[in-house]
């Protein structure tokens, strides 16, 4: 299953495989190996970029498994987040990093990523809800 606006996620031969497509239907984001986030031409599946902040040592000490994605509702910019708590902020086009939300925090994996159409992001993390204002 894919769907614009909410993390959803698929059954397929990679099990528990997150996957979101682009607010205008071109791209899809796909958690990939090594806790990287491959964005994907959504018809010919051909990859366009590569994310690989949640990486140990690239943004932070620690790794963890990609659990939720959500593009920007102006399809500029993604946020994904991971079984270690971290969420970043990175280029959909570039694979730039652009902010990190929270670090690591042990016992709160990422498990949703929502993202109003006013830029507000919204993510449960452990047992707790948090709220950004990203514009």
């Amino acid at each position: 299953m894919i769907s614009t606006g909410t993390t959803m996620t698929t059954e397929s031969k990679r099990c528990g495989e997150t996957a979101i497509l682009s607010p205008d239907g071109r791209f899809l984001a796909v958690a990939g190996d090594s806790n990287t986030v491959l964005v994907l031409n959504a018809l010919t599946k051909e990859p366009w970029v590569t994310y690989y902040g949640h990486q140990a040592g690239v943004y932070r000490r620690v790794s963890g498994t990609i659990k939720a994605l959500a593009w920007l509702p102006d399809g500029s910019s993604i946020a994904s987040g991971s079984t270690d708590g971290s969420i970043h902020i990175w280029h959909a086009r570039t694979g730039i990093h652009q902010r990190t939300l929270t670090q690591p925090q042990e016992g709160c994996a990422v498990l949703a990523l929502i993202l109003s159409h006013h830029g507000c992001l919204t993510t449960l993390r452990g047992r707790d809800v948090n709220t950004w204002q990203l514009d």
